[in-house]
């Protein structure tokens, strides 16, 4: 069987980026259904909010409580809002008072901008769709990359990084759309992601690697035969 006969008749592309030349997949798989991957969706919004989060930070005096604030406390930006807990009350040395990770990360929206606020909920709106992608849930996020795109109807040279990014979802929107759909949406590269992550930290830890069967031999080890010893420890 030729390379082209197999080409025809793929069904499915999981592409791995979400910048992708759509016209060029689909010549080279004209029978396929191009998906973009959420988990790539979903990272270069996070790397947008969290890139506009720390250029709001810089704005602060570094000594101050705000900027604290945004320095200590970046994860939580990044989570899911309905996720925070708003019972639960810790000391927050930087803010010097009793708060709940949902009271802190409202005080830095009030303290944000209007692109920042704008950047967050978008992000947010985002996550939801992810999570559960109804047609309801999707049609209003679809909605929302229109009117990022009308609202940049020329250059797009001002447009902030978070709307950068859903412009690019926007320039993809079918392949964006379709890894939304009830029977696509379960396609994910997350876990070879996750195998390539380990690798990277494997050799980052080692320091490198001269003898390549070393480093096989280590990514089995911690891979497979370090699983029950690490299964209870919880990971943030």
């Amino acid at each position: 069987m030729s390379i082209q006969h197999i080409k025809q008749l793929l069904l499915l592309v999981l592409s791995g980026s979400v910048v992708v030349t759509v016209t060029l997949l689909k010549k080279l798989f004209p029978n396929a259904k191009i998906i973009i991957d959420r988990f790539h969706i979903v990272q270069m919004l996070n790397r947008a909010v969290n890139s506009m989060r720390t250029d709001l930070m810089n704005r602060f005096d570094h000594n101050s409580k705000n900027y604290k604030l945004f320095k200590r406390n970046w994860k939580l930006f990044l989570k899911r809002y309905d996720d925070l807990n708003c019972t639960y009350q810790f000391y927050e040395r930087s803010q010097r008072e009793w708060v709940t990770v949902e009271q802190l990360v409202d005080q830095g929206l009030q303290l944000a901008d209007q692109d920042f606020s704008k950047a967050y909920w978008d992000y947010q709106r985002l996550l939801e769709v992810i999570d559960d992608p109804t047609p309801s849930k999707t049609k209003i996020f679809k909605q929302c990359l229109t009117e990022v795109n009308q609202k940049y109807p020329g250059s797009r040279s001002k447009a902030s990084k978070a709307d950068k990014a859903l412009l690019t979802l926007y320039d993809n929107l079918i392949p964006v759309i379709t890894a939304l759909e009830p029977q696509y949406c379960h396609y994910t590269n997350g876990p070879l992601e996750g195998i390539n992550h380990k690798i990277k930290q494997i050799q980052r830890t080692a320091y490198g690697y001269r003898n390549f069967e070393h480093l096989k031999a280590r990514i089995y080890l911690q891979t497979y035969l370090g699983k029950d010893t690490r299964s209870s420890v919880k990971t943030a």
